[in-house]
């Protein structure tokens, strides 16, 4: 069969073809100005829904929220990010599930508002107490507590589980609850 024999579906076609071939300059210059305003609106609205004040590393895809503490870094160090990867490979997620939250850069805020603007099911702390996102309750390292749909679990910061093998442990029991591992 050579090239010459191919025959493609009118679909396909339109999709290679998403301009036409002979234009008449008045309407495609009116089509243009039409999809740019398209395109600035859709940016606004996108810019609209996160909110500047909350800039996360991840897609949220899972609605798996994961708040750090790192004055030094914008979202976390490469090696604890690397550590961070680890855990979530182990509990069959990846970036594009969680947003990662430094609250070193974020201003003093109610978890309510907070929420609004990150949707979650979970959120886990590394080294934030759940009272500095104005959270209405206090609990343990690694229990995993309900409250407003959402399930909170607080660990001590990464480096110090990274170091310690009975804090890892601890951190795996509380993740297999939360994500029913």
């Amino acid at each position: 069969m050579s090239l010459n024999d191919i025959h493609l579906p009118s679909t396909v076609v339109a999709d290679l073809y998403k301009t036409v071939l002979i234009e008449d300059k008045g309407l495609a210059k009116e089509k243009i100005e039409a999809e740019k305003q398209l395109t600035e609106e859709i940016k606004e609205t996108k810019s609209a829904k996160q909110s500047p004040a909350f800039t996360f590393l991840g897609n949220n895809k899972k609605q798996v929220v994961i708040i750090v503490n790192y004055r030094d870094a914008l979202y976390i160090p490469d090696d604890k990010l690397a550590f961070l990867t680890n855990i979530l490979t182990a509990c069959k997620l990846n970036l594009a599930d969680i947003a990662l939250l430094n609250f070193a850069n974020v201003d003093k805020v109610s978890y309510k508002d907070f929420f609004e603007a990150i949707p979650a099911k979970s959120v886990i702390f590394f080294g934030v107490q759940p009272d500095t996102l104005s959270v209405p309750m206090n609990f343990p390292f690694f229990q995993v507590q309900h409250f407003d749909n959402v399930n909170y679990l607080s660990s001590p910061p990464l480096d110090e589980i990274e170091a310690d093998k009975t804090l890892k442990g601890n951190l795996w029991t509380s993740l297999k609850k939360i994500f029913k591992l």
